[in-house]
């Protein structure tokens, strides 16, 4: 399916301004205060015109509550379901982070060196040459790194429709922000000391998959199995689009539900996860108790904490005393959470818990925002959802 370079542009330049059964054992059946959740949701549904919705309520090791409403495609009347795949853009994030902590948890990385130390190509910020960017600077997107010209180049060189994207991820990143990269200009840094400034940063945290493939020896997608998908017991998680049937994957569309078509990034680990809603929900399980999952301690404890831990909590700037490694921190409602959203073209997904009650909420959509009412409606049913997590017996 055929999209046009100035509507993925369009959709672009706003978000970035602002194989499997089902094992029934994964979802709890349904509590009586949950009864009037689906007609309140296809309300949002409706008002919004979401083509389609995934959402579920997870507390602590379990997926509490799960609907799903509308259609997975338009075109072929295919409804979402449970197993329906979304791509969830920034909610890659936090899944990177956990792949490369487990390199952390086995001291073959370390945070506060030189990520230099790491990758097969040089990186430094001509602004700073003898200052050294860490992966605790890219994980706090505090490294000077940023995505100007990968926005620039982006429909041209960085999304390809109908398959994977054919660039490997090291060299995606050699090209971007080594010197003689056919990607490399001095603008995709900033005149800030790496660790001073919060600066969103896509391009940076490509960088933590291409240490995972040059420490680990592994590409990122085998890594990431190794160490995360296969232990947690996730069939519908995947980098690759070539993974699926393609039935099985959500369309993207836009605000008008125009489709995009289905798409690939070369920039994987900070926006190409493809996953359902429970997958995801096995993956915020095992943030929300500590780094268990399935009756093992699939992490260290002390892992999670550092993970979920602000380095900059009395930072005057507000994103930096909010973002921990790959995980930041807001207040939507009554309950402080902890999590990610992801915005990209034609997927929204929302991934947040409140630690006092270990309950969280997941919510998937294939859809452009219309706008912001749109993106406070699900914020707004975010915290509706959680509530009624803490309030279910």
């Amino acid at each position: 399916m055929k999209v046009s370079n100035a509507l993925l542009l369009s959709a672009f330049l706003v978000l970035t301004s602002t194989a499997c059964k089902k094992n029934d054992k994964d979802i709890e059946p349904p509590k009586d205060n949950f009864k009037d959740l689906p007609a309140m949701i296809q309300k949002i549904v409706d008002k919004n015109k979401f083509p389609g919705l995934s959402v579920g309520i997870v507390k602590n090791d379990k997926l509490q509550w799960s609907q799903q409403f509308g259609k997975a495609n338009i075109e072929t009347n295919t409804n979402v379901d449970q197993q329906t795949v979304f791509k969830v853009a920034s909610v890659a994030k936090p899944v990177t982070a956990l792949v490369l902590l487990k390199l952390v948890e086995e001291k073959k990385v370390n945070l506060d060196e030189d990520i230099n130390n790491y990758l097969s190509f040089t990186v430094h910020n001509p602004h700073f040459p003898s200052e050294k960017i860490t992966l605790r600077h890219i994980l706090t997107h505090t490294s000077g790194i940023n995505d100007l010209v990968y926005r620039e180049r982006l429909l041209e060189d960085f999304v390809v429709l109908d398959k994977d994207h054919p660039l490997p991820l090291t060299e995606f990143c050699k090209e971007m922000l080594s010197v003689n990269g056919s990607y490399y200009d001095p603008k995709s840094f900033d005149a800030n000391k790496p660790g001073t400034t919060f600066n969103y940063s896509n391009v940076a945290v490509s960088l933590v998959g291409c240490v995972v493939e040059h420490v680990s020896g592994k590409s990122f997608e085998t890594y990431s199995k190794e160490v995360l998908f296969r232990p947690l017991g996730l069939q519908n998680t995947s980098w690759h689009i070539s993974s699926y049937d393609k039935k099985r994957l959500a369309m993207p569309y836009d605000e008008d539900l125009k489709p995009y078509g289905i798409y690939s990034l070369v920039d994987l680990p900070s926006g190409g996860l493809n996953t359902n809603v429970v997958d995801l929900s096995k993956i915020l399980s095992l943030v929300i108790q500590d780094g268990k999952a399935n009756g093992k301690q699939l992490y260290a404890a002390s892992t999670i904490a550092e993970m979920k831990k602000i380095p900059f909590p009395s930072s005057p700037d507000k994103d930096l005393s909010a973002h921990a490694l790959l995980w930041e921190y807001f207040k939507p409602g009554k309950y402080k959470l902890g999590g990610y959203n992801g915005s990209m073209f034609g997927s929204n997904a929302f991934m947040w818990y409140n630690a006092e009650t270990n309950v969280g909420a997941i919510i998937l959509v294939n859809s452009d925002f219309k706008n912001q009412e749109s993106m406070d409606d699900l914020i707004s049913l975010l915290d509706e959802l959680i509530s009624r997590g803490i309030s279910a017996k």
